[in-house]
């Protein structure tokens, strides 16, 4: 693939799609795990393999990311010359008719007055800092395109410590609810309850995960090819 303008619009939007990807990801397992209960372990080691999995793609995108921002810093810095003749711009019409008579005319040479001179480094100089302002523009949206990939390893690790808090938070009550019998028993009907409601919504939540880590991986995959 070659290195153009069209070629960088695009990784860019690849790159924004991928990490708007992660971070909507990211929430969705952290709306599952507040949403699971302790006696649903089947649907809290679902969430775990899914964390674990997340991650490591993750991780494989930071990489790649890292390779795409190396190679795109190296081409920009390759050294770009202006075209000594011109088509358009100051004088340049002109010049083009002056350099096909001199070739049309053995011996014709087309000198150029020094307000000609002076329009063609003007028009060059132009160009030159044209190149450098797009250069320092594609250097800052680099640099944006980067996810804080250790932004979320440390959110995903806040929520193991948060989930397992939780989990010993429902247990100290569910202890204090014993003292009295009556008491517990409604409190026990209303988990239930509420276990019931919410098992739905887990679901959706996991299954929006899953989707999730397949499109990034996608994602992934077509942008190494």
């Amino acid at each position: 693939q070659a290195d153009t303008e069209a070629f960088r619009d695009k990784i860019h939007v690849t790159q924004q799609n991928a990490n708007a990807t992660i971070k909507m990801t990211s929430a969705s397992l952290h709306d599952l795990a507040g949403l699971i209960g302790p006696a649903d372990k089947q649907l809290r080691l679902q969430s775990d393999r899914l964390r674990n999995e997340f991650q490591e793609v993750v991780k494989r995108y930071s990489n790649l990311q890292k390779e795409v921002a190396t190679r795109q810093r190296y081409s920009m810095c390759k050294p770009a010359t202006a075209p000594r003749t011109r088509t358009s711009g100051w004088g340049g019409l002109e010049a083009q008719r002056e350099e096909e008579e001199a070739a049309l005319i053995p011996g014709l040479e087309s000198p150029q007055s020094p307000v000609q001179q002076q329009q063609h480094l003007v028009a060059d100089l132009d160009y030159e800092n044209a190149l450098l302002a797009e250069r320092e523009r594609r250097m800052r949206q680099i640099e944006t395109d980067m996810l804080d990939c250790n932004q979320i390893f440390k959110d995903l690790a806040t929520l193991v410590h948060e989930q397992g808090e939780t989990i010993n938070s429902i247990e100290g009550n569910i202890e204090s609810t014993q003292i009295n019998t009556s008491q517990a028993v409604d409190q026990l009907r209303s988990a239930a309850q509420y276990q019931k409601k919410y098992r739905k919504k887990a679901c959706c939540l996991l299954t929006l995960a899953v989707i999730g880590i397949a499109a990034l991986a996608l994602v992934i995959y077509f942008s190494a090819r």
